[in-house]
């Protein structure tokens, strides 16, 4: 039980509940806009706009095989406890 809650506490990105809502949303934005360029482009972005701690991010990417925008897009998609769809 507490390995469970470990490796799910692990899987989350070092943001808080509110900035994953933000960054989805600024991603949901951005890439219809522009193709995909296999980096976190707009991540990164986002993240110095908002003085968040982009290496402790960029780290919790390489583990979880986050390379670019759009599977973090994914990612707080399909792992967002508060999102919802319209």
């Amino acid at each position: 039980m507490v390995i469970e809650l470990k490796n799910d506490i692990m899987k989350r990105p070092p943001l808080s509940v509110d900035f994953q809502d933000k960054l989805y949303n600024y991603l949901n934005k951005q890439m219809p806009l522009y193709s995909c360029d296999d980096y976190l482009t707009f991540t990164i972005d986002f993240l110095k706009k908002n003085s968040l701690p982009i290496q402790n991010v960029l780290n919790w990417t390489m583990k979880n095989d986050i390379n670019c925008d759009c599977k973090m897009l994914r990612y707080l998609h399909l792992n967002s406890t508060s999102l919802k769809i319209i």
